[in-house]
């Protein structure tokens, strides 16, 4: 908890009685690293969320509380949520708006939300369902890198298949601070977008990062994906030499000898290099 990180990867240990109390203490750390790895073990321990957490002075932590309530929080994260609706942070306002839509409650605060100031909240207001507003949503999409920003934030918060179509419109901009949050969201959900979208972007350092991490969230299914690219004579050199240490990253056996079996037949020392460099990383 303190490194301000968790290990999706590995299993959950079940935690006793003092593990618990730790981890509710860690919750309320002003750290704001701390108090969110405290929330996301509690999340995958099955925990509920504490009112109070919703308070919280960092408004991330409180933005990431909303996000792992559950769609029945009970009468008094209702209370708080009627609250949170005019936070005075916009992004916190639009993770309470989404968490009210998904528990059932103060619906009549979305048709007000149209008007909001911040476009994260009207976004939020208009991808729950709650109106159909295909116009209003496409004056986002053509606005500034701010209104699309709103709008991939508020993929986040409110995700639904019916609203994949945005995604590949979202990345096809090109927008570095746009395209990292889109990923951000594929990462928790990578079954929403075909990895060959993905690929290409595996040249560009500003999101590298972010497409690698959806790889891993992709599994098998990513391995697979990066191994057949390394092999495909047709994938561009921008994209193949960052392709090794994509595969390193899975840190399994079967990613290893998918780069030694691509060693023993790549023509371009580059790319052999590359290969050898990623190995001695595993």
């Amino acid at each position: 908890v303190r490194a301000g990180e968790i290990h999706r990867t590995g299993g959950v240990p079940v935690l006793d009685g003092t593990s618990r109390e730790l981890l509710l203490s860690a919750l309320s750390s002003p750290d704001e690293l701390e108090a969110l790895a405290a929330l996301e073990l509690l999340s995958l321990d099955g925990g509920r969320i504490p009112a109070l957490m919703l308070y919280h002075p960092r408004p991330a932590v409180a933005r990431r509380a909303l996000q792992l309530l559950g769609p029945t929080p009970g009468p008094e994260i209702e209370r708080v949520l009627a609250h949170l609706l005019d936070h005075p942070d916009s992004q916190v306002r639009a993770a309470a708006l989404a968490a009210a839509i998904r528990s059932g409650c103060h619906l009549d605060r979305v048709l007000a939300a149209l008007d909001d100031r911040d476009p994260e909240v009207r976004a939020v207001a208009l991808l729950s369902g709650a109106i159909k507003s295909t116009d209003r949503l496409r004056v986002l999409l053509a606005g500034g890198t701010s209104d699309r920003l709103a709008l991939a934030r508020a993929l986040t918060l409110v995700p639904s298949p019916e609203l994949d179509y945005l995604i590949p419109e979202l990345l096809a901009r090109r927008e570095p601070a746009v395209m990292r949050e889109v990923l951000r969201t594929l990462t928790r959900s990578p079954e929403l977008i075909s990895l060959d979208r993905l690929r290409g972007m595996l040249g560009d350092p500003h999101v590298r990062a972010e497409v690698r991490k959806v790889y891993l969230a992709a599994g098998e299914r990513g391995l697979q994906d990066a191994s057949e690219a390394l092999d495909d004579p047709r994938t561009p050199v921008a994209v193949r030499r960052h392709l090794p240490r994509t595969i390193s990253l899975f840190g399994s056996r079967v990613a290893a000898a998918a780069l030694v079996a691509r060693l023993r037949r790549e023509p371009a020392g580059a790319t052999e290099f590359k290969i050898l460099r990623a190995l001695g990383r595993m």
